[in-house]
Parts: structure tokens; sequence; C-alpha cells
């Protein structure tokens, strides 16, 4: 969930990684996933999003902040490119259409 959240932050706020925009995508990022993850998303934002705002503008990484975090191993399985590529898609498209 970690990297799903910080992958969307990024793609979202690109170069304008401000407090205030990141906290504008967080409070968007759990209404564009499935519904049976969006209780996970919003247990994960409540919990980690003040952090996450200040990793996010510190590091700039999803890698690093979610392993800044402790939420990320090194040697978890990869998702394939694919798979990655249509999920970043849709959230790039769905940037423009909010």
């Amino acid at each position: 969930m970690c990297k799903l959240v910080v992958t969307y932050l990024e793609l979202i706020v690109e170069n304008n990684k401000t407090e205030a925009a990141i906290e504008s995508a967080l409070e968007k990022v759990c209404s564009i996933l499935p519904k049976d993850k969006k209780t996970e998303c919003i247990q994960f934002v409540d919990t980690y999003g003040t952090k996450l705002v200040e990793l996010l503008e510190k590091l700039g990484s999803p890698k690093l902040v979610c392993l800044a975090l402790g939420l990320c191993v090194t040697n978890t399985p990869k998702m394939a490119p694919g798979i990655q590529f249509i999920i970043l898609l849709f959230i790039y498209n769905f940037q423009f259409h909010i």
C-alpha cells in the first residue's frame, strides 16, 4: 500500500512537492482505489499521512519514503512491469478527470 500511495502522490504533485500540494493529493488517493482496498488505504493514510508528507518533501522517492517508514523490504517480489505501467497510466489519466 505504501508504494502505491506514495507513487500516486509523486505523480500528482510532480515538481510541486510542497506540503499543501502533497496534503491535497493525499486527500484524494484512496478514492481512486477499488472498494476492497479503500479501507486499507484510509487506515494507511490516517496512520502515516503526516509522516508521508514530511518524507516525500525530503526524500522525493516512493521507495525511499516506504523504506524510511519501515514498510518496504528490499527482497519483496516486484510487480510485473506491464501491470505497473497500467496502474501508473490509470493514476496519471485520473488526475485530469477530477
